[in-house]
């Protein structure tokens, strides 16, 4: 491990951070943040906001500038606006201006970006313009595709579409500036290499999301002592994240033997198809939940995504709980649960039917057996275990800058 003291100021930049958290990216950047400063660091957070607003929380600088876009997409807005939104994504010099004003004043040691949307790609050359050293993690599809997702009309894009291609070579080209590249999964990282971006970067590495358990595993006792197995599904109610498969394979699997519970908000686009009252009778809708209450009464986590998640942090958070999974083999989410050994992986089908023999074939013996594997994993993930991690990629960045440099 390199002795971490050339990096000392760090500046994190996410387009959204909490209290303002839409999804999975802003947990991670902000244990990221927690870890950092728990090591010592001085830590600095940039993002988006309404106004512009500075606070010290927590041992965390955090500076919040006005959004530079037509609107700050946290709150809603008119949908006759996105294009425009979309088009000053691509090059925002507004935001860069923005950002650079944040860091002149604090003179970071190192610049580490995250999820973009919104300040756009072009503070990556503002930032090479103050020579400052530059880290990216991959949390999505972003760089690629403007919904961030490389899914559509039920199926995960093999390559650009039309109205992708201008926006995934303006990204990836800018991309260029950037010195060195972290992937949450190989698979995103694998990804953008292979389309071309990061071409320059002078490092790259795979490094998970961190999760902060709010208890040992050691201390999770028995769960579910019925005869039925409780299976637990967490996340939004839609057609890319496989529910209506899983309710498909559900309709055949007998009452007797399994029951599932849904937690999650409701997308707008399942709202044609999904219906509580409708469900069958062995498939309960809790409504939002949090995981304290879902996880201590489910013997199996199903992620049934369609889509390829870039990593799928709730299979993380699941074995912080003793739970195993079982996820869809795609993207991130089938790599880190294959390669953790967190649970089992679903054939490899858009249809509901195929998962219903692998349902089956998990006996409560198996789910005992693994909740024994599962016993202290959340220290994989602990957020000084991940920052101690980021931390050793910065100095190796920095380090090598200086050899190429002649410094």
């Amino acid at each position: 491990m390199l002795a971490s003291d050339s990096v000392h100021r760090i500046l994190l930049v996410s387009n959204l951070y909490e209290p303002y958290v839409l999804g999975g990216a802003e947990k991670s950047v902000g244990y990221l943040a927690q870890g950092l400063r728990d090591l010592g660091k001085e830590v600095h957070v940039l993002t988006l906001f309404d106004r512009d607003e500075t606070e010290i929380k927590d041992g965390i600088h955090i500076h919040r500038i006005r959004q530079p876009n037509v609107y700050w997409y946290f709150k809603e807005h008119p949908r006759w606006l996105k294009p425009a939104w979309h088009l000053l994504d691509l090059h925002n010099p507004i935001g860069s201006q923005r950002f650079l004003a944040v860091v002149d004043q604090i003179r970071p040691d190192l610049i580490h970006t995250h999820n973009l949307a919104g300040l756009s790609t072009s503070i990556w050359a503002a930032a090479k313009s103050r020579k400052i050293p530059i880290v990216h993690t991959i949390r999505d599809y972003y760089l690629m595709c403007l919904s961030s997702t490389r899914f559509k009309k039920g199926k995960t894009c093999q390559k650009p579409c039309g109205s992708c291609k201008v926006a995934s070579w303006v990204r990836l080209e800018a991309s260029k500036n950037v010195d060195g590249v972290i992937g949450i999964s190989q698979h995103v990282l694998n990804l953008h290499m292979a389309a071309g971006g990061f071409s320059r970067a002078m490092g790259m590495e795979v490094i998970p999301n961190a999760y902060l358990a709010t208890h040992s595993s050691k201390e999770v006792s028995g769960y579910n002592s019925s005869g039925k197995i409780r299976l637990g599904y967490m996340g939004e109610i839609s057609s890319v994240k496989g529910v209506a498969q899983l309710l498909e394979a559900m309709h055949h699997i007998p009452n007797s033997s399994h029951h599932l519970d849904l937690a999650g908000r409701i997308g707008p686009e399942a709202e044609s198809w999904f219906h509580p009252s409708n469900l069958d009778r062995h498939v309960e809708y809790l409504g939002v939940v949090s995981h304290d209450e879902l996880l201590p009464k489910t013997d199996v986590l199903v992620v049934p995504s369609l889509w390829e998640e870039p990593l799928g942090r709730v299979a993380i958070e699941a074995a912080c709980w003793k739970v195993p999974v079982l996820v869809t083999p795609r993207g991130g989410l089938g790599e880190i649960v294959k390669e953790k050994s967190l649970g089992w992986t679903l054939p490899d089908s858009d249809s509901g039917l195929d998962w219903v023999d692998m349902i089956q074939s998990i006996k409560r013996s198996d789910i005992d057996d693994f909740r024994q594997t599962l016993i202290g994993k959340e220290t994989q993930f602990m957020p000084t275990r991940i920052a101690a991690r980021h931390l050793d990629f910065y100095e190796g960045i920095v380090s090598t800058r200086k050899s190429t440099s002649g410094s």
